[in-house]
């Protein structure tokens, strides 16, 4: 099994369990693979590495799991938010070479995937939707209207009075 291939499967894997299906369909495969394949991540090392001392050994190590991250999204997982440093960096190193992560995520998600850090303001606790949109949680007015039509947390500004 080529390594490409087995990072496939472990991919797979892991987002049906996230997803809590069987088997992902033929869409969702189809975008995990343009992931792998994609042909700049060389690219994103180079500027892992220059941004945050991220060594080359390190970055392929942690950008499997931001592979997974992009996964989710392309697969339609919304509400997600980022809990791992280092696959944080890889991010921000992504968003850094802006050219390559608008190709990125037009090509894959079909829309760009906005980076908004989960907020706390005041009794007003934020999050993020699929987009990165800025919502608040359930039951409170949304403060940015998300317009990814896939967006399951439908976050959308009360109509004005």
């Amino acid at each position: 099994m080529s390594t490409n291939s087995k990072l496939l499967a472990e991919m797979q894997a892991d987002i049906t369990a996230l997803l809590g299906v069987k088997t992902l369909s033929a869409e969702h495969e189809a975008k995990l693979r343009q992931i792998l394949s994609w042909p700049h991540w060389d690219d994103i090392q180079t500027g892992a590495q220059k941004e945050y001392h991220m060594s080359a050994k390190q970055f392929r190590s942690v950008v499997i799991e931001y592979w997974k991250f992009m996964g989710l999204i392309a697969c339609g997982y919304s509400g997600l938010g980022m809990f791992s440093r280092d696959v944080d960096k890889i991010w921000h190193s992504h968003i850094l070479n802006m050219p390559l992560y608008q190709d990125f995520c037009v090509s894959v998600l079909g829309y760009i995937a906005q980076h908004i850090p989960n907020l706390k303001k005041g009794k007003r606790e934020m999050s993020t939707c699929c987009t990165g949109s800025i919502h608040c949680k359930p039951g409170q007015a949304a403060l940015l209207t998300c317009n990814n039509p896939r967006c399951v947390t439908k976050c959308r500004r009360p109509s004005a009075t």
